[in-house]
């Protein structure tokens, strides 16, 4: 883990407080209550992002909103136009004010909820919309996906949600922590989004000081329903973030952090998915500029979603990056998990591919593990052409004559597809190519046991082999002298039947002569190569089957090319077989055995006369 983009911020004083905009990644620091300043920063230089207007809680029950006229260059905001909106429960206190839309924004307050639409910016006129009764302790709000948390009281045992959808409040089904003697507080409580979908997660704390995070995932139905616990192994505090649909769990005491990924399996009870954390050993954030930690992450850092650290002390803050190269290679030390692992991040098909080379490589060869791993990706490759064929109507999709279910309750997780031609030009082409290579320690037997681990993971997932493929294990075979193998492969049609891999077998029949025979079977399986079989035969001068698989053919049937591969064998019976055919074949089409001028047969029929004279009319 790496902390990336700084970006410095006029941090807190005396006179200065910050306010975070974790809806639009901004902070702002106030200076004297806005009268002396305010100072806008953010990952973007382009300050006409900026907000034109800005809420600030002025009184307990009353926000003041600062309508911005004009900015500065640097971010500072030089002219603003105020005007303030009471809430509507003037002797509750507001805990809390967001942005749901560019001029909706949503108060947060002790006897309740509001929404507001500010209908003229100018004159600062502000509707109320909704308004949503309830007794308001504490809150978790999470922007991006405008879903909230609340409590009644400091500690409890049920959540109330709610979401602000198309400027109403939808209520959703209570969450009742079903946990003997525990309540939580308003820092046992996150709202995050993985997948493209909205967690509630609560920590659990037991008195053995070993912790656990609860998920509760929010279904298209607006229900909550508990789907996972992380084992966390420790006592808290805890902060979160999310990077890359990771969940990234920090623990300031010991400066490490846990990660975890939903949608990778786990152990199952039949109800929920315990889960331990991805790496054997926790991970520590590196600082990308030298902030000393030692060996505790600052108590005044504050984590924001999905991927923010700000330090309101030290004026800064950052986003959260997972390095995926060094972070598997040191940390998961299983192939399995590690391609589970990768095939849901984005950007990663070069490190999967990297990884599988190496292991594809090791000698001495582990196929379990490197099956395991053709497995996964070959699944999800079959999953992802399901999901892209699917047409409008509802349920699972199938591909191949299966019925395809998502990778996990998540959905479609995988962000990677891997394909053959992935793996033949960055593993197989590699593995096989080059001999004289040092950093390639296999015999041709290892290789081709690589490669045939791969074609049963093929034909398992009922995917076409590609030629490419085909050509390649054929030519290692070759090597090997390994004929009967070939032989068995092709029998049993390990290969995909096709036209270029049939002139492939043709090829190897002055090294392997039944590959000949073994070629005119596959074009025969194909049904499509009537054409290509007749010129196969009519080259070895099996002129008599070449006609029964021209006649099966319908097309025009030439008869030169026949006659001249029966002359040219040396043989005058077959000759004399297939002159009286055309003749016969010549009668049937026009009433005479003789042969039409277009045919160019004079040669034939001379030759004919001069074998058998008797025989001429």
């Amino acid at each position: 883990m790496e902390l990336i983009s700084p970006v410095a911020f006029e941090p807190v004083g005396s006179v200065t407080n910050v306010f975070f905009d974790d809806k639009n990644q901004q902070v702002f620091s106030v200076r004297s209550g806005g009268a002396t300043g305010i100072i806008v920063r953010g990952f973007s230089d382009d300050y006409h992002r900026i907000k034109k207007c800005l809420p600030f809680k002025e009184r307990k029950n009353q926000v003041e909103f600062f309508k911005v006229l004009r900015t500065g260059l640097t971010g500072s905001i030089d002219e603003v136009h105020k005007f303030i909106q009471v809430s509507k429960g003037k002797s509750s206190t507001i805990l809390g004010f967001f942005w749901t839309k560019d001029n909706e924004i949503l108060f947060i307050s002790e006897s309740g909820l509001e929404v507001h639409f500010i209908s003229n910016l100018d004159r600062g006129v502000i509707k109320n919309l909704r308004n949503q009764t309830f007794t308001m302790n504490w809150f978790v709000y999470s922007p991006s996906s405008s879903f909230l948390l609340c409590s009644s009281s400091s500690s409890t045992s049920s959540l109330q949600p709610f979401i602000i959808r198309n400027s109403h409040i939808v209520k959703v089904s209570k969450i009742d922590i079903n946990q003997k003697e525990v309540l939580v507080k308003e820092k046992d409580v996150i709202i995050i989004e993985a997948f493209h979908k909205i967690f509630v997660g609560i920590f659990i704390h037991t008195p053995n000081n070993s912790s656990s995070l609860h998920l509760y995932s929010l279904s298209s139905k607006d229900t909550l329903n508990k789907s996972h616990i992380l084992r966390l192994g420790r006592p808290g505090p805890f902060s979160t973030n999310v990077v890359d649909n990771v969940l990234v769990i920090h623990h300031q005491p010991t400066g490490t952090s846990l990660l975890f990924d939903p949608s990778m399996p786990g152990e199952s009870d039949g109800t929920l998915i315990h889960m331990d954390p991805i790496t054997n050993t926790p991970v520590c954030i590196k600082s990308g500029d030298n902030c000393d930690m030692d060996g505790q992450y600052p108590l005044q850092w504050a984590a924001f979603q999905p991927d923010l650290i700000v330090d309101g002390k030290e004026g800064k803050f950052w986003r959260l990056k997972l390095r995926i190269k060094p972070f598997i290679i040191d940390n998961i030390p299983d192939l399995r998990k590690k391609i589970e692992f990768l095939l849901r991040r984005e950007g990663s098909k070069r490190t999967l591919l990297d990884i599988l080379f190496e292991k594809c490589t090791e000698v001495p060869l582990d196929l379990t593990n490197i099956g395991h791993a053709f497995d996964l990706i070959n699944l999800e490759y079959v999953r992802h052409l399901s999901y892209k064929n699917q047409t409008s109507t509802s349920g699972s999709s199938s591909y191949g004559g299966k019925s395809l279910m998502p990778s996990s309750t998540l959905g479609n997780c995988v962000k990677v597809i891997i394909d053959q031609s992935d793996l033949f030009t960055n593993v197989f082409s590699l593995l096989v190519g080059d001999e004289t290579d040092s950093s390639v320690d296999m015999t041709l037997k290892q290789k081709s046991f690589v490669l045939m681990e791969y074609f049963r993971s093929l034909k398992e997932h009922e995917i076409p082999v590609q030629y490419f493929l085909d050509e390649l294990l054929i030519n290692l075979m070759v090597q090997m002298g390994s004929w009967f193998q070939l032989h068995q492969c092709l029998q049993y049609q390990i290969f995909t039947d096709s036209k270029p891999l049939s002139c492939l077998l043709l090829s190897l029949e002055s090294v392997y002569p039944p590959a000949g025979q073994l070629a005119l079977d596959m074009l025969n399986r194909l049904g499509t190569a009537n054409p290509e079989i007749v010129e196969i035969l009519l080259s070895k001068n099996i002129v008599l089957s070449a006609l029964k698989f021209a006649e099966t053919d319908g097309g025009n049937i030439q008869p030169r090319r026949f006659l001249e591969s029966a002359m040219s064998s040396k043989h005058n019976s077959l000759f004399y077989s297939t002159y009286k055919y055309f003749e016969r074949r010549n009668l049937l089409l026009r009433g005479s055995k003789q042969f039409a001028s277009s045919d160019n047969c004079d040669k034939y029929v001379r030759r004919f006369a001069e074998l058998y004279p008797q025989d001429c009319d």
